[in-house]
């Protein structure tokens, strides 16, 4: 089983304790965890140096994960990084369609295995284009 290593996620979530199981499943796996506590700090270490993968929370104070989503999109150099949506809130149907096309998983807070989070990651950076020649 492939770890993570070499792998950067970037973690967006306002609660510190998501952000710390969060990067703690993925710490284990080897992927270089750098994490933010809003939008607007996650969209400034995007612009620093792009992840492979962001985990992004929707319901946060000021940006949320749904602008965050929509700003990524309209950045050519940060349209193209896969994006899983882990959050507490219930998708409405209207939060589906505004999210559709745009993110690639949604994993509700609730049921987070470790195990889980990490086969998602993994199948997500499977599928991305990887940056590089192969570890």
């Amino acid at each position: 089983m492939p770890t993570l290593a070499g792998k950067r996620v970037l973690v967006v979530d306002d609660d510190p304790e998501a952000r710390t199981m969060l990067s703690k499943i993925l710490k284990e796996e080897q992927a270089e965890v750098i994490s933010a506590s809003s939008g607007d700090e996650g969209m400034a270490l995007i612009a620093q140096s792009p992840p492979d993968l962001v985990l992004l929370d929707l319901m946060m104070p000021g940006m949320s994960g749904f602008e965050m989503v929509a700003r990524l999109r309209a950045q050519p150099a940060a349209a193209g990084i896969p994006v899983m949506i882990v959050s507490a809130k219930e998708l409405t149907a209207e939060d589906v369609l505004t999210l559709n096309g745009h993110i690639q998983r949604f994993v509700a807070k609730g049921s987070i295995e470790p195990e889980g989070l990490t086969n998602a990651v993994r199948q997500m950076l499977g599928q991305s284009k990887t940056q590089g020649a192969a570890a």
